[in-house]
């Protein structure tokens, strides 16, 4: 991968901030999960189904993280970049014809 095309398709802050915000509460969700499954005594395959829905909302979040911005509590669409930090040049366009 060139550097140019790395540039333009860097993930935005958010959505680092979305994972780890999810990762975080994930981690939550399961620490939390396994006593009360322990205390209520559910069967073993309902941590199951909460690590599989737990992976399933991964992809979810990444992708809304990466459309969607969270300002001042409104959602907003994600605008595209302006433009490439630096110029991009094609080979042949630049030099004067012979």
């Amino acid at each position: 991968m060139c550097a140019p095309t790395a540039a333009r398709t860097a993930p935005p802050r958010t959505l680092i901030r979305a994972l780890v915000g999810y990762g975080i509460a994930a981690f939550a969700v399961l620490q939390i999960i396994e006593p009360v499954m322990q205390g209520l005594h559910w069967p073993d395959a309902v941590l199951s189904y909460v690590v599989v829905g737990l992976a399933v909302g991964f992809p979810v979040v990444v992708t809304l993280a990466w459309i969607f911005d969270v300002n001042a509590g409104r959602i907003e669409r994600t605008p595209p970049p302006s433009r490439a930090p630096f110029p991009l040049r094609r080979m042949g366009r630049d030099r004067p014809d012979r």
